[in-house]
């Protein structure tokens, strides 16, 4: 049996929502094309509550499976041995950008009372294909350091006589350069399953002798080295227990980093717009970001450098300013000063942002929203900035 297996398709992301729909849904209607079973480890949608469009926007992609006439001859059961009536053999499981609160409907439930998919989370369901089984076990995303012990809570365990694949949208130790006590490790799975696959990393990665796998996203969502990879979705195939990861058109997002001594404005503005046209000229339609490091000439400060740039072959152009200001000693000493006023680290942070927001002449009333936003992520900040037209 073909598994095709499509990730963190983020349908709605806000930054550019038509990159999400587009991408995600020629992911999902591809890897149909070649599988008898698709499966989709979470963060489907980009928000907790979706609106209605985008939740259209998913349905008429499965409706268009459905008019195919894709799985009409996969059998679904229970783990009771029960037949399953399901419009489509597809699996999922929630991811963190799903969760809501407890005894509330979230949208992965919504479109599960459609019976255009499955929910996976806390069962084993059955797809069985001429005698062919495979069983599809899922925990839904939860807090990071609630997932040891959901494993454990849950207890999966795989079945005689089928291949066995456990699904799951969590961080791993293994898979990122910081390490947290409350992160999964490799050892925290189930025991004796065939396959194991992981939602929530937006790179395509395999471990484990190929029994890991990891899809990746299908459409950029954080400026991150990794996000630069291809997109695309893994089909794996449960008797030859290989797999192929097939790559879809998605868009360029290109990082540079340019290093600077003792520059001057003018040279900084020029090095920036050849690096951009060089981008343009090998990408189409790009995404860049451009890193600047290092130092300016005496008398200029980093907020000296105007960071607005476009081009008419670019999506998209962050500068990302991380010259050299202050000295480290004098950053210390005026956060030590910060701290003798307000003990509370929010506070301190909060009191910081709002100066920097001086040195740029930034003008907005809601820091508080600001504040939370950048305090999530550098991403989450940028993103609220364009949300809220700000300059």
């Amino acid at each position: 049996m073909i598994i095709g297996i499509v990730s963190d398709t983020h349908f709605g992301y806000s930054r550019w929502p038509e990159d999400a729909l587009k991408q995600g849904r020629e992911a999902i209607l591809k890897a149909a094309e070649e599988a008898d079973v698709l499966l989709i480890p979470g963060d489907i949608f980009d928000k907790e509550k979706p609106s209605i469009d985008i939740i259209s926007q998913l349905l008429n992609i499965l409706l268009e499976l459905e008019d195919r006439g894709w799985g009409k001859n996969i059998n679904v059961y229970d783990d009771q041995g029960e037949k399953i009536n399901c419009r489509l053999p597809i699996a999922v499981i929630r991811g963190t950008h799903e969760r809501v609160e407890k005894n509330k409907t979230d949208p992965i439930e919504f479109v599960t009372l459609t019976k255009y998919w499955i929910n996976v989370h806390n069962k084993g369901i059955v797809f069985e294909k001429e005698n062919e089984k495979l069983r599809i076990f899922g925990m839904g995303g939860v807090p990071e350091d609630l997932a040891k012990e959901s494993i454990r809570y849950i207890d999966p365990k795989p079945k005689p006589n089928m291949f066995n694949m456990f699904v799951l949208h969590q961080t791993f130790n293994e898979l990122i350069p910081i390490h947290k006590e409350e992160f999964l490790c490799y050892e925290n799975l189930p025991k004796n399953f065939d396959l194991y696959v992981n939602g929530h990393i937006h790179k395509q990665m395999c471990d484990l002798d190929g029994k890991f796998i990891i899809p990746g996203s299908t459409v950029i969502t954080q400026l991150k080295p990794e996000e630069q990879d291809p997109k695309g979705y893994i089909l794996y195939d449960t008797e030859r227990k290989t797999h192929e990861f097939r790559e879809i058109n998605s868009r360029p997002f290109v990082i540079k980093k340019l290093k600077f001594e003792n520059a001057k404005v003018e040279e900084v503005k020029e090095k920036i717009e050849n690096e951009i046209q060089e981008i343009v000229n090998q990408h189409n339609f790009p995404i860049i970001r451009i890193i600047i490091q290092g130092n300016l000439v005496k008398g200029l400060k980093p907020t000296d450098i105007i960071l607005n740039f476009s081009h008419p072959n670019a999506f998209k152009i962050y500068v990302d300013n991380q010259f050299e200001g202050q000295t480290i000693e004098s950053t210390i000493n005026k956060v030590k000063d910060i701290k003798k006023e307000f003990k509370d680290p929010k506070k301190i942070g909060y009191s910081i942002l709002l100066e920097k927001l001086k040195d740029i002449d930034f003008k907005f009333k809601n820091i508080d929203e600001l504040f939370e936003s950048i305090g999530e992520s550098v991403d989450k900040g940028l993103e609220y900035v364009e949300e809220t037209n700000l300059d």
